[in-house]
């Protein structure tokens, strides 16, 4: 996997609750060895980005 572009500035991007800037951390917990990193990944992404 591959890291957000470094000039995306996600506190200029929103999603379902607000600006996107917690996103990328969200992306990068996605290939996380931590279980619960991915499950709060996978809520961010069902819950703030699919919404």
């Amino acid at each position: 996997m591959t890291a957000p572009h470094p000039d995306t500035d996600f506190t200029l991007l929103l999603h379902a609750y607000g600006t996107a800037a917690d996103t990328p951390a969200r992306l990068r917990d996605l290939v996380s060895r931590d279980e619960r990193a991915r499950g709060r990944a996978l809520l961010h992404l069902d819950s703030a980005i699919v919404h």
